[in-house]
């Protein structure tokens, strides 16, 4: 497949894109909600941010089934990882001390 080439135009949409979202991600920090609240609005943001990378910079958008196959594999295994870390976190028991 050949190599797509973005125009300067699409590259400055991301870039307000970006930055908006950026703006966002601050405005959402300042708000006085829930932990869970903050930790949602906080992942749905960066994963919007994280979208618009990996299809405009990484060229997965124009890529080949391949290519975007091993990115989501990487992603599963990334998600799997957290969900494993958080799992061990909240299972471990505290310990007392004896003395």
């Amino acid at each position: 497949m050949a190599h797509v080439i973005q125009s300067a135009k699409t590259y400055n949409k991301v870039l307000g894109i970006l930055l908006v979202l950026t703006v966002l991600t601050v405005i959402a920090s300042q708000i006085h909600v829930s932990q869970a609240a903050h930790t949602f609005i906080a992942l749905a943001i960066a994963s919007a941010k994280a979208y618009f990378v990996a299809s405009i910079f990484m060229n997965l958008k124009h890529s080949g089934p391949v290519n975007v196959g091993i990115f989501a594999v990487a992603l599963f295994f990334l998600v799997l990882l957290y969900v494993i870390s958080i799992t061990d976190i909240f299972t471990r028991v505290a310990e007392v001390p004896v003395l």
